[in-house]
């Protein structure tokens, strides 16, 4: 399916805002998570978003960095796994109840057309759910349809604050590349191969042979790798390969396949735009928060576990609502 830049801009927004609504009979389990004066997110929201993200890191960082890449120190002591809770679903979910209170002062409201696409959508993504997504979100397909509404009167709230206003994104801020990679656990062996190497040996031959990647060729955004990988890749020349990189108790070498993806550079433009126009209308949101209280129940937080094993299959909620 071809994404409009209207639909990349909501998919990149609604990851950024997540999602939440006033409950209308949820099922009993379903628990408080958030509240604020005016609005509350129960467990089964907040295991969507959760879901969202395990899957997307998990698709890219598992062959990346390993299976347990989850326990990875990141920043500060912290692990993937709570980096990606406290600095990704986290603000999110507080963003989301911003947005609820804002659309209600401005009456933003979902058409009715709109309202059967959202059903449609609701259906379709809880009917691809496989077992364990059920199991893990506790979501029905009420709560879905409470997220994707969400989704709408944000991106709807959204466009109203940035009316009149306009953004740039340049060539190097949208550049994706193609690369290809070679990761060992040992120093002397990732020497040794940068020394063969630079003696003309074959990358992809030696990738095959002692890489602990199953996987070897990789594309990217900036933002997407580890800062002392990104820094490295988006420096090189096409054909060019790496020195030894350090990284999170691995060593990596690289080789530059393609130093411009032109249909993923074109993702992240919109991607990017998308980022920018959040930062434009950001200063009323801080604000908010300023002056605002979150109630977090920790309890039920900290058992929203990423790190877990079962049947997981990425299917973006936002290309079901595009479609």
């Amino acid at each position: 399916m071809k994404k409009t830049v209207r639909t990349a801009v909501l998919a990149v927004f609604l990851m950024i805002l997540s999602a939440c609504v006033i409950p209308v009979d949820f099922h009993p389990e379903n628990r408080l998570v958030l509240s604020s004066d005016q609005e509350v997110l129960r467990e089964a929201e907040v295991r969507i978003a959760a879901l969202e993200y395990k899957c997307q890191f998990e698709n890219y960082y598992k062959e990346l960095y390993g299976e347990d890449f989850w326990d990875l120190e990141v920043k500060d002591g912290l692990d993937y796994e709570t980096y990606v809770k406290e600095f990704f679903i986290y603000p999110e979910l507080k963003t989301a109840m911003y947005l609820s209170e804002l659309a209600k002062q401005e009456d933003v409201k979902v058409s009715a057309p709109e309202e059967e696409r959202l059903k449609e959508a609701s259906s379709a993504w809880y009917m691809k759910m496989t077992e364990d997504e059920r199991s893990y979100t506790g979501a029905k397909e009420e709560d879905i349809y409470q997220l994707l509404h969400r989704y709408l009167l944000a991106e709807k709230m959204i466009e109203k604050l940035l009316e009149g206003k306009k953004t740039e994104i340049s060539e190097e801020e949208s550049r994706a590349v193609d690369f290809q990679v070679i990761r060992v656990s040992d120093r002397k062996l990732a020497d040794e191969l940068a020394e063969r190497l630079s003696n003309g040996e074959s990358f992809l031959t030696l990738a095959s042979l002692y890489s602990e990647n199953t996987r070897f060729s990789y594309s990217a955004a900036k933002g997407e790798l580890a800062e002392e990988l990104e820094e490295v890749v988006f420096s090189m020349k096409e054909n060019e390969i790496s020195p030894v990189i350090p990284s999170q108790d691995h060593y990596y070498l690289i080789r530059m396949v393609n130093t411009r993806n032109t249909l993923l550079s074109i993702n992240q433009q919109e991607n990017q735009l998308a980022r920018k126009r959040f930062e434009a209308w950001k200063s009323v949101y801080d604000s908010w928060v300023s002056e605002g209280t979150i109630r977090r129940n920790e309890e039920v937080w900290q058992g929203i576990r990423l790190k877990c094993e079962g049947d997981y299959a990425y299917h973006s909620l936002f290309d079901f609502f595009a479609q």
